[in-house]
Formats: structure tokens, C-alpha cells, sequence
């Protein structure tokens, strides 16, 4: 997905970046998905000053693009109610952003399995549900889920000094992912 916002990542360098900027253009990836499935998406949380990095371009969208269709995917999975939130503020540590979801949920049993390779759908719930709702040409854009796109988040950010991890979500939410970037 990232060279559809155009990353050339060949010669780059770890710089401050514009989150918001870049939150858009993930967001409008999945526009015909967002569109099909009427997922209204909601970044007004997200400051147009907020930077984050040192890190790469391309390691940002890798981190916005998973994480995205994850929530994309349980949003689909869980029927009528379909949003998404993105918020950002500058913590101690760095930028704190939170992706919630009125998806399938996550049980806390399961917060850690989901960033192991391979571990797609711990509890078993999300694919099935997926694959119930979703039209049969989407079902190769939205692609079956290899489990590896948490355990990339994970990695990418461990080697830029943030963190990823669920957070007991409130407000009538179903999951809710914090990120801090550095």
C-alpha cells in the first residue's frame, strides 16, 4: 500500500513529520473500502501541528496503513455500526495516538497474542465475521489476514523507541489501540 501514496524509502532519512498529513493519506487508501462499507472515519482528533520522528515516511505509513485495516476489518466484521477515531496528542513520551473502533472487540486475554506473527485472529470471531459481510470482489482488497501486520507495528516501533498496545477501551468503543511515536 505504501506506494500508493507514492514512498520512495530507498534513499530516505529518519525526519519530523506531519502525523496529520500523513493520517489523511492512509485514510484515503482505503476510500472505496470506506465507501462500500459507509465506515465513517473520524480524524478531527488529530492536531494539523502535531509532528512525530525522528522516524522514516515509509515506517509511519507502514505503521498507519496496518493498523488502519485492522480496524477497517472489524468494523466490516461487526455489522451496521461502523466508525472509526483517530486522536493525537504530544505526551511525556511522545506523540500519543489512539485508533478506535466500533468493531468485534478485543478480550484483554487476548491484547498480547495479536502482536506474535501469525496470530491473525486469536479468538476466532473476526475472519468469520468478515467473510459474512463482506462482498465477494472486496474479499481480495481487504485481503484473509496473515498476522503479521501488528508484529510489524510492534517491530518498527521497538526500533524507533515507541510503544503499541490495547487499552481498555471507554466510551461506548469496542477496541481501542494506543501508539506512542517518538
Amino acid at each position: 500500500m505504501t506506494s500508493l501514496i507514492a514512498v520512495d524509502s530507498r534513499k530516505a532519512e529518519p525526519g519530523q513529520l506531519s502525523l496529520l498529513t500523513r493520517v489523511e493519506k492512509a485514510v484515503e487508501c482505503f476510500g472505496l473500502i470506506v465507501r462500500n462499507y459507509e465506515i465513517a472515519i473520524d480524524t478531527t482528533g488529530v492536531p494539523g501541528n502535531l509532528k512525530v520522528g525522528p522516524i522514516l515516511e515509509a515506517e509511519l505509513y507502514a505503521i498507519l496503513l496496518n493498523t488502519l485495516s485492522n480496524a477497517v476489518k472489524s468494523v466490516i466484521a461487526a455489522g451496521p455500526k461502523r466508525q472509526i477515531q483517530i486522536t493525537a496528542a504530544r505526551g511525556e513520551a511522545g506523540a500519543v495516538v489512539h485508533i478506535r473502533d466500533s468493531g468485534m472487540g478485543l478480550a484483554p486475554e487476548h491484547y498480547e497474542d495479536v502482536f506474535v506473527p501469525f496470530i491473525a485472529d486469536p479468538d476466532g470471531r473476526l475472519y468469520r465475521g468478515l467473510h459474512q459481510q463482506l462482498n465477494l470482489e472486496d474479499k481480495y482488497i481487504v485481503g484473509p489476514g496473515s498476522g503479521l501486520g501488528l508484529s510489524i507495528v510492534k517491530e518498527i516501533l521497538g526500533f524507533r523507541n515507541g510503544v503499541v498496545r490495547f487499552v481498555q477501551p471507554s466510551g461506548g468503543w469496542k477496541a481501542d489501540l494506543e501508539i506512542i511515536l517518538p
